[in-house]
């Protein structure tokens, strides 16, 4: 890992405020520090290369509910990005479409559960955008 992404990633560490549920998988919470933290962010700012976390769990709360649902088509994303099959599409427009994630099956699905289960803060324009942008939240 580059010098300065790991020291990015150390310095976001402090700002991640999130909490579990207490069974959050750790292997899931460590990937999700190291790799995804590395292009989403916990807020907008003017290096960014990806939507912000908790826009993206939103998104993926709205189409999918019920968390097996959840983690089993975040976990398919991961795998295959797919502009056709985005739920963000201005997020694409805006930073293109992902490259594939390179983790097995099972670190895929346990990132995605630890995603699912956190509580990201979310800003307090965050309702207003996604309103603009779709409609009652």
């Amino acid at each position: 890992m580059k010098k300065n992404t790991m020291l990015s990633i150390l310095l976001l560490l402090p700002v991640l405020s999130v909490s579990a549920d207490e069974g959050a998988d750790e292997r899931g919470k460590e990937i999700f520090t190291t790799l995804c933290m590395t292009c989403h962010k916990l807020d907008r700012s003017p290096d960014m290369v990806a939507p912000p976390v908790f826009a993206v769990k939103n998104h993926y709360l709205v189409a999918h509910p019920d968390r097996d649902d959840f983690v089993m088509h975040m976990a398919s994303w991961l795998e295959t990005p797919d502009v056709d099959k985005t739920l963000m599409p201005g997020a694409v427009r805006r930073f293109k479409v992902m490259p594939p994630v390179e983790l097995t099956e099972s670190d895929r699905e346990a990132v995605v559960g630890f995603f699912h289960d956190t509580d990201f803060n979310e800003p307090e324009w965050y309702a207003e955008h996604y309103q603009k942008g779709h409609g009652v939240k």
